[in-house]
């Protein structure tokens, strides 16, 4: 959620007048206060430089200037567009738990807010980049539907174990079949990983290009025309290729995150003989927005849950306050309001097939609540929830690393992941 709230902030290069308030080199992690809700702020200072990250706005890492020390005073300051953030904060030694904080005021167009930082210890030593090693080549397919052509990657492994064959199918919004999303800054290739890591042990797949996205790009359905019906039928058609291509394996379907939900209806109506649900949420959509939307103040919450409130009852809304304009825009809202006709555990409840519910403890989209929402109603399941893995399928150890791998294809994609996959389908053959 890039938007709407942040301000963004900078700093640092250190000039000091006094020994006493030198600058430690480190991480620094506070808040701040926008007024509707509190971002984490994270400031890493290496010596020569700064890096500022806000996490929950995509902001990682993002080199900064101009700061200035004089005895127990800070000040910065930042043009963010035509528009400059002043900051004011003071240095102290906290008696409470001994450590070095600074608190202070930042100050835009007129308003006033609180800032907050303390010195945590060393930076976080960054993982190096995991170069993923090929073990299957992708084959571009094509299907002809409705005047458009929609398209898909093949990834047939180099050595196959003539067993099972996979559909992929990804997530929210418009990402393409290596998991790659045309509003993040960077590919994170997560899908592409798994197709990739089922090779390694014969299982070829078809990952699919969601319209509007990869090779599927000229399928654009206009926003406020986009159904959630239309992503379940082209999954039906996709399910059918892969029938078609392989008619003599076993297959399975594996959704992540609403392509869980998307792909597990699919298969109710064509049939498969496994499917495996990776960061799926347990709850409607609504109920999900409600969730994810509790982060912020009281009066945010009351109006996004009217709004919401209203779409289950299939009522359009028009007049959306300007803060809550990226969630319930017009356009939108006729796609939440399809959206909202599914519920999860209906659907996994119609399931004839075996079921791995795959959750990791380190997703900031999903939860474990979700994934045991779905496992207590579900009669035909196994859940497997990963320690440290993220909704990207990695392994992290803290926040920014997560949110680095929405960007970047640094990691590889959880070990845990894979061998749960392997040993769920070792089990049915």
């Amino acid at each position: 959620m890039k938007n709407v709230f942040l301000i963004l902030l900078t700093t640092l290069i250190i000039s000091c007048n006094s020994e006493e308030v030198s600058f430690k080199e480190g991480r620094w992690e506070g808040l701040i206060n926008t007024g509707i809700t509190n971002l984490n702020l994270i400031l890493d200072y290496d010596g020569n430089d700064a890096y500022l990250s806000i996490a929950e706005q995509g902001i990682i890492k993002l080199k900064v200037s101009d700061l200035t020390i004089n005895n127990k005073i800070i000040k910065f300051s930042i043009n963010v567009g035509q528009t400059l953030i002043n900051f004011e904060g003071n240095r102290n030694l906290s008696s409470e738990d001994n450590k070095d904080k600074i608190n202070g005021k930042f100050f835009q167009n007129g308003q006033i807010k609180d800032f907050s930082l303390s010195y945590i210890g060393d930076i976080p030593f960054e993982k190096p980049f995991d170069i993923l090693k090929p073990s299957g080549d992708d084959k571009i397919l094509y299907l002809n539907k409705d005047n458009i052509k929609l398209s898909a990657r093949h990834r047939i492994p180099y050595k196959d174990s003539n067993k099972w064959a996979a559909l992929i199918v990804a997530g929210s919004g418009p990402t393409d079949g290596d998991g790659n999303s045309k509003i993040l800054n960077g590919d994170n290739n997560s899908l592409l990983r798994l197709s990739n890591a089922l090779c390694d042990f014969g299982i070829p797949s078809i990952r699919i290009d969601k319209r509007g996205t990869g090779f599927s790009s000229d399928s654009i359905i206009k926003e406020e025309d986009q159904d959630f019906s239309v992503l379940i039928d082209d999954v039906k058609d996709w399910l059918y290729k892969l029938k078609e291509i392989y008619p003599n394996r076993k297959i399975v379907v594996m959704g992540h995150s609403q392509g869980s939900l998307v792909s597990m209806v699919a298969s109710n109506a064509i049939g498969c003989d496994a499917f495996v649900s990776i960061s799926a949420t347990g709850f409607t959509i609504d109920e999900t927005l409600k969730k994810q939307l509790n982060i912020y103040n009281k009066e945010f919450r009351d109006k996004s849950n009217f709004i919401l409130d209203e779409l289950k009852k299939g009522n359009l809304v028009n007049q959306v306050p300007k803060t809550l304009y990226t969630f319930f825009r017009p356009s939108v809202q006729p796609f939440l309001i399809s959206y909202m006709k599914y519920d999860p555990i209906d659907v996994i409840n119609k399931s004839k097939y075996p079921i791995l519910i795959i959750q990791g403890a380190k997703d900031s989209q999903t939860s474990v609540e979700d994934a045991n929402m779905l496992y207590n109603n579900c009669t035909n399941c196994d859940l497997t929830i990963i320690e440290n893995m993220n909704h990207l399928l990695r392994n992290v150890d803290n926040l920014i690393e997560d949110k680095m791998t929405y960007n970047e294809d640094r990691l590889p994609i959880s070990k845990e992941l894979i061998e749960n996959i392997i040993d769920f389908l070792t089990k049915i053959n």
